[in-house]
């Protein structure tokens, strides 16, 4: 939102400046992953959600109406310690992905932790989750993870 001299502020032109559109979900339990399978990663935990996003226990958060704008999303995760594989979070805008990380060789010593994050232009209805990958060679522990998705600009 831009504010031009003269301009006439009202309650809700300034509620944005303070209280972004944002959600930040989170689990701290085992999810597990099937082999060569892209699983989104559900959120048992609503930390924030200041515009009704986000129902906790889902896997996605949805762009409210009238919360279009630049946001900046950032998933994090650890994985089960497992030696064999890749491991990989992908971010997903209406199930395209936009931005993913993946760790190619895994190490058993210990588990492995790591964020993916982007910035996109979001408008109301757009569907942004957070899928995980893993080629152990069997099923596999997402053991914690986050997601946050925050309005940083028009």
């Amino acid at each position: 939102m831009t504010f031009f001299a003269g301009d006439i502020l009202y309650a809700a032109d300034l509620n944005i400046i303070g209280f972004p559109p944002s959600v930040i979900a989170a689990r701290s339990t085992n999810q597990s992953i099937n082999n060569a399978s892209s699983t989104p990663i559900t959120f048992p935990t609503e930390v924030r959600d200041t515009d009704s996003m986000f129902t906790a226990g889902g896997s996605s958060v949805t762009i409210a109406s009238g919360r279009g704008g630049l946001y900046h999303i950032v998933g994090w995760g650890s994985w089960a310690a497992n030696a064999t594989g890749f491991r990989q979070f992908t971010l997903l805008v209406n199930a395209v992905q936009v931005m993913d990380v993946t760790l190619p060789n895994a190490t058993a010593a210990a588990f492995e932790s790591f964020s993916v994050e982007d910035y996109q232009v979001l408008t109301a209805g757009d569907v942004v989750t957070m899928n995980g990958q893993q080629s152990s060679g069997g099923a596999l522990n997402v053991t914690a993870a986050r997601l946050s998705v925050v309005r940083v600009g028009d």
